[in-house]
């Protein structure tokens, strides 16, 4: 495989041209779907004496600080899909009103995976701040690489913690699958043997995205393809959608490999 080219000369121009519309429409819904203004019940543990907020002197916003960085962020939204003139301007107050609402509701971690959909606004911010052919490939192949960290961080996870039983024993899907309480998951977790088999193709699945650059273009729509259909399931029996994680691999699967002629790698 030809490295530098892999990284550096991949065609990005339908990417960054046509994902911002369904990125950015994807960015309103996840501004507005929480009431971000009931974190502050967290203040007590976030900001208390030994926190690290309260060390630098910060204070939980209040609801109407929460309120308008909203309504920016939504206006930037839009202003970054119907005013090119300011897309990189518009791309960086997403990003920016993306990251204080996360930081306050989820302290910037990494359980919540609406980190990823940040990364991406930033990934997004530089791509229309720098038009640049070998500067958008490589932020390209980075997105990529935000989506197989992802997976494979969770597939390392269940390893380590729990080791191949996490698979083979099928008990942990099927406690979490009660423990959400849903009519298709409740069905589902009477039967052991099918607990046993999804967990092995969970594995299966998270741990082959290590292999993911190896790929050529069709097989990575393919296994991004997958993913998507494996975050319906877990939706369906766990009520878990990861919508942050579908709406990378969408992008990618549609635009990243559009109508160009591309290199086995």
């Amino acid at each position: 495989m030809n490295v530098h080219k892999f990284f550096f000369e991949h065609n990005t121009d339908h990417f960054f041209s046509r994902s911002l519309y369904f990125f950015y429409v994807t960015a309103i819904y996840f501004i507005w779907q929480h009431d971000w203004s009931i974190y502050q019940k967290l203040a007590p543990i976030v900001f208390s004496a030994p926190g690290s907020f309260n060390f630098l002197g910060k204070s939980f916003p209040s609801p109407y600080t929460i309120l308008a960085v909203q309504i920016l962020g939504t206006l930037a939204c839009l202003l970054s899909i119907f005013v090119p003139r300011v897309r990189a301007l518009s791309a960086l107050i997403v990003f920016l009103s993306l990251f204080f609402l996360d930081t306050y509701s989820n302290g910037f971690g990494f359980i919540n995976v609406q980190i990823h959909l940040i990364w991406f606004s930033l990934i997004l911010f530089l791509g229309f701040k720098f038009n640049n052919f070998w500067f958008r490939s490589f932020l390209f192949r980075l997105t990529e690489l935000i989506i197989i960290l992802a997976y494979f961080q969770s597939f390392l996870a269940k390893i380590v913690v729990a080791g191949p039983q996490w698979a083979l024993d099928g008990t942990t899907l099927q406690i979490a699958i009660l423990r959400q309480g849903l009519i298709f998951g409740l069905f589902l977790a009477d039967w052991n043997i099918i607990s046993k088999i999804l967990s092995v193709i969970t594995l299966l699945f998270e741990g082959s995205f290590i292999f993911y650059f190896l790929l050529p273009p069709k097989y990575k729509k393919i296994l991004l393809g997958i993913g998507i259909s494996f975050h319906f399931m877990t939706l369906l029996f766990l009520g878990i959608g990861f919508v942050h994680l579908w709406i990378m691999s969408a992008i990618i699967i549609v635009f990243g490999y559009h109508k160009e002629k591309v290199w086995a790698v």
